[in-house]
């Protein structure tokens, strides 16, 4: 037994301009039925996210949470350099570029 699947194109211009006529005849309802379409989607995503996460349980972890003073100073020494740098660049004077450059020894 042989299967041949051919899809006319003459037969899916036609439905789609069957499809395109109907929804355009009766666009009310066409209308109606996406927008309760999309309030159901809308409900949908918001339950998930939101009833759902509220019932969830929380695990907490039973190693306590510590805090390690080297690394923290560690990163307060970069940020000071870094402001200093920042600074340093601040009260760097930059010749206009805009400005000729008066040249006495020009040749004329």
């Amino acid at each position: 037994m042989k299967l041949s699947f051919k899809v006319g194109t003459k037969g899916i211009k036609n439905f789609s301009q069957k499809i395109t006529r109907t929804i355009g005849d009766h666009f009310f309802f066409s209308f109606l039925i996406v927008v309760l379409f999309v309030i159901i989607l809308g409900g949908a995503i918001f339950y998930n996210y939101v009833f759902l996460s509220e019932n969830e349980k929380i695990d907490i972890s039973e190693r306590p949470v510590f805090f390690n003073e080297d690394v923290y100073k560690k990163v307060l020494e970069e940020l000071s350099s870094r402001k200093k740098i920042i600074e340093d660049l601040n009260s760097k004077q930059y010749s206009n570029p805009f400005v000729p450059i008066s040249n006495e020894t020009s040749p004329s």
